[in-house]
């Protein structure tokens, strides 16, 4: 851990040391060796760069400078374009979810461009993170971008793939309970776990009030109905009619058996 004083040391120093540098006193090969230095130090600067605009961002702290977002801050701190400090924030954004980039950001393993394209395809799909950070070491940019691409586009085909044999099924088995199956993408299918969340918090807080001990499934199948629920009041309150109780984690509570299919 440090503080901004010791990287003000660290960097009035590389400064002074930058300001004495003498290129042709070094053999061809002590230069190669320099810029390869200088390179490593480069990135591991933009990775820490990234991540501090990324707490300006988090913070609002752009707004105490008369600005109406953090890329316009950034862009005119840095003196970059608008758009490049964008992807630089985007990138920061991104890596919050990837260790793995992150930290091969952190240890200067990464370009600005290797980290922005890699850091995309990792989110189309985290399961190709340690193989492009290693591409990364073996490829050109062009070669990485190329690789990446291939990485968002087979993404992009499956779920189409998968879009396309979307469904949902219901029926009452022989006990009276209500079942259903269904498939959905991937994306579809995280954004219906997020919308859950909120509700299975509450259902399982509502649990322990009353020293209830459920399983998980019980759990999710109350916060399920928690959340249509909540859509119907919202929608309800909105056309002035009567719905049911939103607000009510125990209105959640359900006897119907979801089988959430994977297909």
């Amino acid at each position: 851990m440090f503080d901004a004083s010791e990287v003000r040391t660290l960097v009035e120093g590389l400064r002074a040391a930058v300001a004495d540098f003498e290129p042709g006193l070094f053999s061809g090969t002590d230069a190669g060796e320099l810029v390869r230095l200088f390179e490593s130090g480069e990135r591991a600067c933009s990775a820490a760069k990234a991540l501090a605009a990324r707490r300006v961002e988090q913070t609002n702290a752009f707004g105490s400078s008369g600005f109406r977002d953090a890329a316009s801050w950034m862009a005119s701190t840095t003196g970059s374009s608008r758009s490049d400090a964008q992807a630089c924030l985007e990138t920061a954004r991104r890596i919050q979810d990837q260790p793995g980039v992150e930290n091969a950001m952190r240890c200067g393993q990464l370009s600005s461009h290797q980290a922005v394209v890699i850091s995309k395809a990792v989110q189309a799909d985290p399961s190709a993170e340690a193989r492009l950070l290693q591409q990364a070491t073996k490829v050109s940019l062009s070669g990485l971008k190329s690789d990446c691409r291939q990485v968002v586009l087979s993404v992009v085909d499956q779920q189409s793939s998968v879009h396309k044999r979307r469904y949902f099924r219901s029926w009452i088995d022989d006990l009276g309970g209500f079942n259903f199956s269904a498939r959905l993408t991937a994306e579809r299918g995280a954004q219906l776990l997020a919308a859950m969340k909120p509700h299975r918090d509450k259902v399982f807080a509502s649990a322990r009030r009353q020293h209830l001990r459920e399983s998980c499934g019980n759990y999710d199948a109350d916060a399920f109905m928690s959340l249509i629920n909540s859509k119907q009041a919202t929608a309800s309150a909105s056309t002035g009619t009567a719905g049911a109780g939103a607000g009510d984690a125990d209105a959640g509570r359900t006897d119907a058996a979801g089988d959430a299919g994977t297909g």
